[in-house]
């Protein structure tokens, strides 16, 4: 069964640099960014993006974020894969959890993330997710040894 769960993340951090550029091709730029999440989904996304920039205005975004804190109470780690566009200021980002990244209360965790939004101090999300079979079998042996 897929939950929704919902908040928010504020960028506390973003650090970009120069990769590559040519006078008449595209850019290539790196960004380390730091995320705060509060709501249903508490906690901290370190993220790692590059961005081809085709022209100021437009750029391909490709990026891994680790999550570390709890989704409806439920503590751990997961990583996502980010991938979208950046297009006159907006980002249009599919945020897909990563098959088998999930530690501790989120192992076996699948779901993602759509985000599209501008610049702002803070972002709505809805992580649609559930919990595969992997979940329900690390439960029953931790009980077990508990």
């Amino acid at each position: 069964m897929t939950s929704e769960s919902k908040g928010t993340f504020r960028v506390e951090e973003w650090n970009e640099e120069l990769i590559s550029e040519v006078t008449d091709g595209p850019t290539i730029k790196r960004a380390k960014v730091l995320k705060r999440y509060s709501g249903e989904i508490e906690g901290e996304g370190v993220v790692s993006y590059l961005f081809l920039y085709n022209t100021p205005e437009q750029a391909d975004i490709h990026g891994f974020e680790r999550f570390t804190g709890t989704v409806d109470g439920k503590r751990g780690t997961f990583v996502l894969e980010h991938k979208g566009e950046f297009i006159n200021g907006k980002a249009d980002i599919m945020q897909t959890i990563v098959s088998k990244s999930g530690t501790e209360e989120l192992r076996g965790i699948e779901g993602h993330i759509r985000f599209e939004a501008g610049m702002a101090e803070e972002y709505p999300i809805v992580l649609k997710h559930h919990l595969n079979k992997e979940f329900h079998l690390w439960k029953k042996l931790n009980q077990k040894s508990g």
